[in-house]
């Protein structure tokens, strides 16, 4: 058996990820200090795991969690556990986080977010810019 595990660190919030054919042994490597990378961050909470087969095949995961597009899908996956945090933020992709951020606040009508008043469900033209049930679309 092969696992993908990531671990969190209590000290600093940040996520580790990583591969091995012992998990348990793995597991001890990092909580004992033996681990270069997560020496300095521990300690360190298993909050993930997955297994495998094949090692190619949780190799191949441990490479997608290290994506943008993998550090997504955990984001997604994982959101109860993971809390907000600027360095979890950061670590995760902020590019993600502003976009939901900025669809969140105009669904919740605030103010501070140009174009997020509550709108007619007709369209709307003014400025170059056109509504339809409060969605805001742009041309040029």
């Amino acid at each position: 058996m092969y696992y993908t595990y990531i671990l969190r660190s209590k000290k600093d919030k940040k996520l580790y990820i990583g591969y091995s054919s012992d998990l348990r042994k793995r597991l001890t490597y990092h909580t004992s200090g033996n681990v270069k990378s997560t020496k300095e961050r521990r300690p360190m909470d298993l909050i993930f795991y997955e297994a495998f087969l094949s090692k190619e095949d949780a190799k191949r995961r441990e490479e997608y969690f290290k994506t943008n597009q993998g550090k997504k899908a955990l984001k997604l996956m994982l959101r109860n556990t993971i809390k907000e945090s600027p360095r979890t933020r950061a670590k995760l992709g902020s590019r993600i986080y502003s976009g939901v951020e900025q669809l969140a606040a105009r669904r919740a009508h605030n103010p501070k977010v140009p174009g997020s008043s509550p709108g007619p469900a007709t369209n709307e033209v003014s400025e170059g810019v056109k509504r339809r049930n409060n969605l805001r679309f742009f041309w040029t």
